[in-house]
């Protein structure tokens, strides 16, 4: 390929190439542990992960023709980490079936097969290619090929050294087949799934052991497939907000005044920002930039981060000493505008030179955090504050429509809330007493309840649930959307500040 296109565009396509294997293997937890030419090897943490990676892989490939090939190969077996590598006969088996593969198709091995094969994603189902003989693997060696609807399925007998086929049932044909591109070319990606893994100094236990604890002044993270600590990374003192956005999760630490950009495939800490922030009350991921809010000077300020250019602009100033005084704000941004509600003001910034276009006294009574959802800003308000006018918004959820600059509801809550968030069709609010109350966007009410450990202190949606971070057990709490039921409860051993979802993962800071 590197002959027939020129340097430039071999280029170009193998960063596609690239862009696309990192993406599917991001989403579902995965480590790039190495990288050679066009070839990775890859561990996660179960081998379902790896399954569903494979699949999403293989269909992104398939929708850009102009992609090479890839071939997979996925064993399952253990390895010690030794160095920053994985060291064990687990690593060449799972090489192997890589090697065995063509451009376009995932071979398995019985070990993964076992695991997997009653638990695949939809449109997925596994053929029997019958027993091999792979290349300085003593015994010969069952393959299995995953058969994806819509994909090519009809590939030759698997490259290996003696083939001695015994073949279970062959795929049915009457599944659409999608040509390889033209010049076939087949990348590698070897995959190691369900190795137990630990890290010392950066991260621990990323893949799919259980962590015993989360160390104070870390992320834990969360495998929501088995509601399990499987992992940490160490950040700075005091760990507060933590956001996901820009292919990354970003956490912001009080006491070094500092928001630190999380690489969520390794894991481990990939940039360090110094954001000249008193205190981290608000952070704001986006595909763009992110933002934190907090105190600058004695006054409310907002300090934006260009991770692709490792900028920062800020600490701006927005709101008195007066008003900055009681702490907790909201920050989202929407209809290009940064939008920051902060005791009893809404302000209107320009995204990127944080300068204040407009603000409003009548919007935020008490304002403890802010979401935008279903075109409209739903802005918290919390207990109040000596001296502050709060209108009667107290402990409620106010409804602003950004276009029309008008408020649309006031939905009372109950005292106490401490954080909102979206998901699964309706908005969610936290109280400090530990119940999460659900919101009809469509109604404007309250339509369900759930009670849920003491001291929240914040929550999140993804992965088909509401996740709430409970300083005072200290434990995370798992609940049903559609049950409203708690369905897991998963004891971190140090307390809670800020929860997230992305990337196949929970990420909790905890301090």
């Amino acid at each position: 390929m590197l002959r027939d296109l020129g340097r430039d565009r071999y280029r170009e396509l193998l960063t596609m190439h690239q862009r696309v294997l990192k993406d599917a293997i991001a989403k579902h937890g995965g480590e790039v542990v190495d990288t050679q030419g066009d070839a990775f090897f890859v561990a996660f943490g179960t081998a379902s992960e790896a399954v569903a990676a494979a699949v999403d892989a293989q269909r992104a490939l398939a929708r850009d023709r102009t992609l090479p090939s890839v071939r997979i190969g996925i064993h399952t077996g253990e390895a010690s980490h030794e160095d920053g590598r994985y060291v064990g006969v687990a690593v060449h088996r799972a090489q192997r079936i890589c090697a065995a593969g063509h451009g376009g198709q995932v071979l398995l091995s019985s070990a993964t097969r076992e695991v997997v094969e009653d638990d695949l994603p939809p449109g997925v189902a596994l053929s029997d290619l019958g027993e091999h003989a792979l290349k300085d693997i003593g015994r010969p060696a069952r393959l299995f090929q995953v058969v994806v609807d819509g994909l090519r399925s009809d590939f030759p007998p698997p490259r290996t050294d003696a083939p001695n086929p015994v073949a279970g049932p062959r795929p049915s044909n009457n599944r659409r087949l999608i040509a390889p591109p033209l010049a076939v070319v087949a990348a590698a990606v070897a995959i190691l799934a369900g190795v137990p893994i630990v890290y010392a100094l950066a991260t621990r236990g990323s893949g799919g052991s259980t962590l015993g604890k989360v160390d104070a002044n870390s992320v834990g993270i969360i495998n929501p497939k088995r509601n399990a600590r499987v992992g940490e990374v160490r950040v700075g003192n005091e760990p507060d907000q933590v956001a996901v956005g820009d292919g990354s999760v970003w956490v912001a630490n009080t006491s070094d005044h500092t928001a630190m950009e999380i690489d969520p495939t390794k894991p481990a800490i990939a940039h360090t920002y110094s954001t000249g922030l008193e205190r981290a009350w608000a952070l704001l991921a986006t595909a763009d930039a992110v933002w934190e809010g907090g105190g600058a000077n004695h006054r409310s300020s907002v300090t934006r981060i260009d991770s692709r250019y490792g900028t920062l602009t800020g600490p701006m100033p927005f709101l008195s000493v007066r008003q900055s005084e009681a702490g907790n704000f909201g920050v989202a941004l929407m209809n290009r505008t940064l939008w920051v509600a902060a005791q009893g003001t809404l302000a209107q910034l320009d995204p990127r030179t944080l300068r204040v276009r407009a603000t409003r006294d009548d919007v935020a009574g008490h304002a403890v955090d802010m979401i935008s959802a279903t075109g409209s800003l739903w802005i918290l308000n919390g207990s109040g504050a000596p001296g502050l006018a709060q209108g009667g918004t107290q402990g409620s959820v106010t409804r602003f429509d950004p276009s029309s600059e008008s408020v649309t509801a006031t939905i009372p809550v109950g005292s106490d809330p401490v954080a909102i968030a979206y998901g699964e069709g309706s908005v969610w609010v936290g109280l400090l007493s530990g119940a999460v109350v659900r919101i009809d966007p469509d109604q404007n009410a309250v339509v369900g309840t759930v009670p849920s450990n003491a001291g929240l202190s914040d929550l999140a949606v993804g992965e088909g649930s509401v996740w709430t971070a409970n300083s005072a057990s200290p434990t995370v709490t798992r609940i049903d959307p559609k049950s409203l039921k708690a369905v897991a409860t998963i004891n971190l051993g140090t307390r809670p500040a800020s929860i997230a979802v992305g990337f196949g993962r929970v990420w909790v800071s905890a301090y």
